[in-house]
């Protein structure tokens, strides 16, 4: 048997064994901290009593034995060996006239100890039962001139319930304690260095004595740890690892400390850091006396640290250690006390969280506030969590939609679907069963329209305009002014295009903008609205309350054509939500850099920004935002010529209330270009007037937001209906939105389809300048497309083959396989004409450059002008079209040409390449 830094404690005990058996008996108690060595003491006093021969009577408290009356002295008779004189049995002893059956007791005793010495070992007297302490005192009284030692443990504090018993045991002049220290930081390295398989030095000892407070139990359970954890050894340093045997050993020593150790113990792992005598006194329901005595008990046993666990996996083992009714009932008092106490809400809500039950409509209250400093600290999950929390607690039906529509804008920082899914329903449905408060309703309205729910927001707008009063009306109308709905879906200024005069083709209604959805404002070009967009987009924090403004920013950007603009804005806003840790937000931004890289013709881009976004909402697949990003997959996709990947997009799974959303109207006009492209114009033409009938409905029937007019025209021109074609050009021509250059752009290419084959150049020019300032290289690489095939159709060959070309390079840019092919055939043709001498310029055919594509080594050797008439004369035009053109004379046009000859290496006017990288509204 092992002992370290006991030899003080055994040279005494040796002693007393010693005098006792000359004469001199007494009591020895020994007492230490909990699990610090004093069984161990006792087992030695009786081996040493044992070799000694001489007569042994042991017995050792319980818990599950304290209330027996005289359970531990008839552990001391069941013990003594036959014919001593001792009583047999205790049955009746208890009804006897009190110390009568003591003082038997110890004289049977006295007896036996003329016939050899007796020692008596007494091993957790704290758990001793009363009538046995009582035996225990008379015998230390009555034998103390005998033969007889008795050697008695119990805690350093939380000894025996009796204060009586310890008061008179101390009395008694042949009683004498006996402490056992915990070990010191010498006395742990002693420890370490008995485990011969760890290196000298490979564990520092001080760290040891810090962790454990030098409770010998716990030292050699973090050792055996060490041992085990297989990080024993990192450049011949072991890392202290606690582990399960630590755990053991903890709860060991607590159970062993009694109830109410335990019960502070418990207390002090949920309190934490704000624990001390008072609180935990409150919590466990007990006096500051009784907490006081647990903590050094616990201090004594190397647990503790004043108020403080030393080490935190001792916290946690506590805290793993109570079933979850204690734990949270724990917390529960905690959260009720720091609370009381004034503390933080974020303090307080910690507590409730993990209890898990909201104690009344303060809990709630609390719940709010904590959530609210957690995204001041970008945490939103343990904001929701608080918000969720709030909401199963609170009663009130109106308060617990507060907080619902709180919890809903809340989730867009971690996914905008689960927001959609969780609670928007929920919401809408309560809404039909309550009448809301004006501000209420419209933070709902809000809402539901930032989901793009329109339907939905314009029944909760309705019934709200029908039973409000001005002012409620006003607080409703305040509260949605600065909202438009994601990704660019906004609501017309009050119907200002008007009803549409006649049925749109294919039996589309066409109903008034409805009155009672709130009007925005509309960013007209020129006006100054992109700029102020743009001053605000550099100013704006990104927050929960401005992440609609913003992104109605962005959108106004693109849509203003300012796609640079919007991308910058993207990308910073992309940065901040990763530094914010929202991936929701995230989300919401690539589906703008989708739209916005669509737009711009980039279609990879747009394919790679798409999916990103898909991948931040994957998890709830019934959500309407996920209609946004699928759309522009579609588009994307059936650009590129995909069309089985097109088509695996839109098999895929869609909510059916898709079409109630704004959602919607981006993912009917995608898959009606995909039913275009693969020579299906019916199908096309029920999507496209769809799509209109439910703008118009809706209120957002503008073509900037969706052009569904010159779509349904693409497919009626497919199907042979040109009339009815050009009457929806015409219409869209004359909408306000046609001053934005894209949508005019647009319009003027298929407007051109619809006149005199000789006035189609100078239409398809505005729509290619147009299209160029828009940054829509798609669209602009299809009218350079068909302004090449006009002046085919002209006999221009030349002009049409540089035109053509020119196409072909817009649409490898922008990945447009479809659109190549169709400008290579173009091309082939255009080539076989020239070479035939079919086309008024005639000659050979031009002598490609670096592949047709002019060199970057070459094109910068041209100055800016050099460029432009290089690029004008490979078109076909003459001297005097390019003096006219570039309003230069002919003498400045055949100077440049000179020097470009001389640059390229070319002899002849033919032998210029077609493909000077010059802007296409320039060769136009």
């Amino acid at each position: 048997m092992e002992f370290i830094q006991r030899e003080a404690q055994l040279d005494f005990l040796r002693t007393a064994m010693r005098e006792a058996a000359s004469g001199s008996g007494g009591t020895v108690l020994v007492e230490g901290g909990i699990a610090c060595g004093k069984s161990q003491i006792l087992e030695w006093v009786i081996d040493e009593a044992t070799r000694a021969g001489v007569t042994l009577l042991s017995a050792a408290g319980s818990p599950a034995e304290d209330g027996t009356p005289l359970g531990v002295v008839a552990q001391l008779l069941d013990g003594a060996p036959p014919l001593t004189g001792l009583p047999s049995a205790v049955e009746g002893a208890a009804d006897q006239r009190p110390g009568r059956f003591a003082r038997h007791l110890a004289a049977a005793v006295r007896d036996m100890a003329e016939q050899a010495p007796v020692v008596i070992g007494v091993d957790d007297l704290q758990h001793a039962d009363a009538e046995s302490l009582h035996c225990l005192l008379q015998l230390a009284r009555l034998t103390r001139r005998s033969r007889v030692l008795m050697v008695l443990t119990q805690p350093l504090y939380g000894g025996p319930r009796d204060p009586q018993f310890a008061v008179e045991l101390l009395r008694q002049p042949a009683v004498h304690r006996l402490r056992l220290p915990p070990l010191d930081p010498a006395g742990v390295a002693e420890v370490l260095a008995g485990h011969s398989d760890m290196p000298a030095g490979a564990v520092d000892a001080a760290e040891l004595h810090q962790l454990t407070g030098g409770n010998p139990l716990l030292l050699r359970a973090l050792i055996e740890d060490c041992r085990r954890s297989q990080t024993y050894w990192s450049s011949g340093v072991a890392r202290l690892a606690a582990g399960e045997l630590f755990g053991q050993a903890l709860l060991t020593c607590l159970r062993r400390g009694g109830e109410g150790t335990w019960e502070v113990a418990a207390a002090l792992a949920v309190l934490g850091e704000a624990a001390d005598t008072e609180s935990l006194g409150r919590v466990v329901e007990a006096t500051s006396w009784s907490v006081d005595e647990a903590l050094q008990a616990l201090e004594s046993a190397g647990i503790v640290v004043g108020a403080r666990f030393r080490d935190p996996v001792a916290q946690s083992v506590v805290l793993d250690s109570l079933d979850a009714a204690e734990r949270g009932r724990l917390h529960r008092h905690v959260a009720w006390l720091l609370k009381d106490q004034g503390a933080r809400p974020s303090d307080v809500a910690a507590h409730l969280l993990a209890g898990g039950e909201v104690p009344g409509p303060w809990g709630a209250a609390v719940l709010r506030e904590a959530a609210e400093a957690a995204l001041h600290e970008d945490d939103a999950q343990l904001a929701i969590d608080y918000l969720e929390l709030a909401c199963a607690g609170c009663d009130d039906e109106r308060a617990r939609m507060d907080i619902r529509l709180r919890l809903a804008a809340v989730l867009w920082r971690v996914n905008p679907a689960t927001a959609e899914g969780r609670h928007l329903t929920d919401l809408v449905a309560a809404a039909t069963r309550t009448r809301l408060p004006a501000h209420t309703a419209g933070q709902l309205a809000n809402l539901l329209i930032a989901h793009g729910r329109v339907e939905e927001a314009r029944e909760i707008i309705g019934g709200l305009r029908a039973r409000a009063s001005s002012g409620q009306w006003a607080a409703a109308q305040a509260a949605l002014d600065l909202v438009a709905p994601l990704s660019g879906r906004w609501y017309a200024e009050g119907g200002d295009e008007g009803p549409l005069d006649h049925p749109a083709p294919g039996d589309v209604a066409a109903p008034a903008a409805p009155d009672a959805l709130p009007r925005f404002p509309v960013l007209a070009p020129d006006s100054g609205g992109e700029a102020s967009a743009e001053r605000f987009l550099r100013v704006c924090p990104l927050i929960d309350a401005t992440l609609t403004p913003i992104v109605n920013a962005v959108v106004s950007l693109y849509y203003g054509d300012r796609l640079e603009a919007a991308e910058d804005a993207c990308r910073k806003f992309l940065e901040e939500a990763d530094r914010r840790r929202a991936p929701g937000w995230r989300a919401v931004f690539a589906a703008l850099r989708a739209d916005i890289a669509l737009r711009g013709g980039r279609l990879e881009a747009a394919a790679q920004h798409a999916q990103e976004s898909l991948r931040g909402v994957s998890e709830y697949n019934g959500s309407f935002f996920l209609g946004g990003p699928l759309a522009v997959l579609v588009l994307t996709h059936t650009a590129a010529g995909d069309y089985t990947a097109a088509a695996r997009r839109l098999n895929q799974p869609v909510p059916d209330a898709l079409l109630k959303s704004v959602y919607g109207l981006g993912y009917l006009r995608a898959r009606g270009h995909f039913h275009l492209a693969t020579d299906q114009p019916e199908a096309a033409l029920a999507d496209f007037t769809t799509a209109g009938r439910l703008a118009v409905r809706w209120g957002v029937d503008r073509p900037v937001l969706l052009p569904w007019r010159t779509d349904a025209a693409q497919a009626l021109y497919q199907l042979d209906r040109v009339d009815q074609a050009e009457r929806l050009i015409i219409d869209q021509m004359r909408m306000p939105d046609a001053v934005y250059p894209r949508v005019r752009g647009v319009t003027l290419r298929l407007r051109a389809q619809t006149v005199d084959l000789k006035l189609r150049p100078s239409l398809l020019a505005r729509a290619v300048e147009d299209l160029h300032r828009s940054g829509d290289r798609l669209e602009l690489a299809r009218t350079v497309g068909v302004l090449g095939e006009t002046y085919r159709e002209l006999g221009e060959t030349t002009r049409s083959i540089a035109v053509t070309r020119r196409a072909l390079h817009l649409a490898r840019e922008c990945g447009a396989e479809p659109l190549c092919a169709e400008s290579g055939q173009r091309l082939r043709e255009g080539e076989r004409k020239r070479v035939q001498g079919l086309g008024p310029a005639g000659g050979a055919p031009a002598k490609p450059v670096a592949g047709d594509v002019l060199g970057a080594e070459a094109e910068a050797k041209l100055s800016d002008s050099e460029k432009r008439v290089a690029a004008l004369a490979a078109c076909g035009y003459t001297n005097r079209e390019i003096s006219a053109k570039l309003f230069v004379t002919i003498s400045t046009v055949e100077q440049h040409l000179t020097r470009v000859y001389r640059k390229l290496n070319i002899a002849r006017r033919h032998q210029l390449p077609l493909e000077v990288h010059l802007p296409a509204n320039e060769i136009a």
